[in-house]
């Protein structure tokens, strides 16, 4: 990880805010004949992108227990930003900026050393046993943990 820089994290978040409002606008669109609305709740995205691309992140984890989480969206943006790279354990459809790695946690990113940061849904199978497995950047690094209250 480099050093903080603020204009690269403000950069992220407004492009992150800006994906979900045109995800939101499309939704709108395609849905303009039922009157519903399928907003994208950022749940802190902006945050966890502008955190990622602020420290200049290179190596990006995401390991969720379904299809694509807010926060691979998030760290994907972060990865375009920092010319870095995401390795997602499970889908998503940025293949662009990321890396799609199906399988076991655990197994899959013992192959990854130096990570910068790292969001890990507390829902998956041994969830403490990836989170050990993790190798982080020794010169500094992140880790957050998405649904730790939800059931």
């Amino acid at each position: 990880m480099g050093c903080w820089s603020p204009l690269n994290a403000m950069k992220a978040y407004v492009h992150t805010l800006q994906l979900c409002k045109d995800y939101s606008d499309d939704q709108t669109d395609s849905n303009a004949n039922d009157g519903t609305n399928k907003l994208i709740e950022p749940e802190c995205v902006e945050f966890i992108s502008a955190l990622a691309t602020g420290n200049q992140s290179r190596l990006m984890v995401d390991i969720t227990s379904h299809g694509v989480s807010p926060s691979a969206l998030a760290l994907a943006i972060a990865a375009r930003h920092t010319n870095g790279r995401l390795i997602c354990v499970q889908g998503s459809g940025l293949q662009d900026a990321v890396d799609i790695q199906i399988g076991d946690p655990c197994d899959v990113i013992k192959q990854y050393k130096n990570v910068d940061i790292a969001a890990v849904d507390h829902r998956i199978e041994n969830c403490d046993e990836v989170l050990f497995s993790l190798d982080m950047n020794p010169d500094g690094s992140i880790v957050v943990l998405s649904n730790l209250f939800r059931r």
